[in-house]
């Protein structure tokens, strides 16, 4: 107290420093705030400006959008309506397939009906076209081989072809030889022909029964030197195995002739070159025939004429087409 007393100056100075400087640490602590109120009130404004251009970005693309999207507003009509006629499209077309599924059973049946109409009518006019055939004299015949008969008269048709009798005797032309305007007139058909052929093949065996060695031809001169005595005379084991023999040459010659006809027709189609399950050729397998029916020829005549010795009234000898 005293020192106070004693030095009031310095304490009033001392009091005045200190107000001062509290002052001024509170004028600089002013300052400050306001130099960074201002700092910051700047970085406001240029923020603000910055999202003012953004935002101008925006809008001009926000209208640029708008006007795309009017410009594509009749498109999208348009893409709309079509959607909507696809789908009414379809549904007419669901309908429409079921109309048709009803209509395509209504003609599949009216198809099998035609077809069996068809073939009854076929049939009723291949029997009549083949009935009145019978007795027809035809003249000339020839076939598409080249062989030629003349004084022809068919004797009757059949699913194999046409029987014939012509000048030099009797024959069977088997249909594959015969031309187109024959072909439309007695409507062969292949299947039928093969059918037959087989079916006369077993009956021809059944009646000859095995078949017996082909016997050596007998010499013209022998025949005439050696008159054959009278049927009672002769053994009747060799009178049938003359008849077995004979009906055996002539189920061959048959067969090889049918053989030779169908070689003939698939070599002259050209629809296939080589036989079935076979490296020969159809025309290979015809020129095989050809000389095979030679030879069966030759022996069939020589077991007629044997047969004709031990047994000249047997009835196989009477005029009979030879495929019969």
């Amino acid at each position: 107290m005293q020192m106070a007393d004693d030095n009031p100056g310095l304490f009033t100075f001392l009091a005045g420093m200190i107000v001062l400087v509290m002052t001024a640490v509170g004028l600089s602590i002013l300052v400050d705030k306001r130099l960074h109120s201002s700092s910051r009130s700047g970085d406001l404004k240029q923020e603000i400006l910055d999202f003012g251009e953004e935002i101008g970005t925006l809008e001009a693309r926000r209208e640029g959008a708008a006007r795309r999207l009017e410009s594509e507003a009749p498109a999208r009509r348009n893409a709309l309506a079509n959607q909507r006629e696809l789908e009414r499209l379809r549904a007419g077309a669901a309908d429409r397939r079921g109309e048709l599924a009803a209509l395509r059973t209504t003609l599949q049946s009216e198809t099998a009906a035609l077809e069996r109409e068809f073939a009854a009518y076929r049939e009723k006019f291949r029997s009549r076209s083949r009935a009145r055939a019978a007795g027809e004299a035809v003249g000339v015949l020839e076939t598409r081989d080249g062989r030629k008969f003349n004084g022809v008269t068919i004797r009757k048709v059949t699913d194999v072809g046409m029987d014939i009798s012509h000048e030099h005797g009797f024959a069977r032309i088997h249909a594959p030889d015969l031309g187109p305007a024959w072909q439309e007139r007695f409507q062969w058909t292949d299947e039928e022909r093969r059918a037959r052929l087989e079916e006369e093949r077993r009956n021809r065996e059944r009646v000859a029964g095995p078949a017996a060695p082909a016997p050596r031809e007998i010499p013209a001169k022998l025949a005439r030197a050696n008159p054959p005595a009278a049927e009672a005379s002769v053994p009747e084991a060799e009178i049938i195995a003359s008849r077995q023999s004979y009906l055996g040459w002539k189920s061959k010659v048959a067969q090889l002739s049918s053989d030779k006809s169908e070689a003939d027709f698939q070599a002259a189609s050209g629809s296939r070159t080589s036989v079935p399950g076979s490296l020969e050729t159809w025309r290979a397998r015809a020129d095989r025939l050809s000389a095979q029916l030679v030879r069966a020829r030759s022996e069939y005549a020589a077991a007629r004429a044997r047969l004709g010795i031990v047994a000249p009234d047997d009835p196989l000898l009477r005029p009979q087409p030879l495929g019969n």
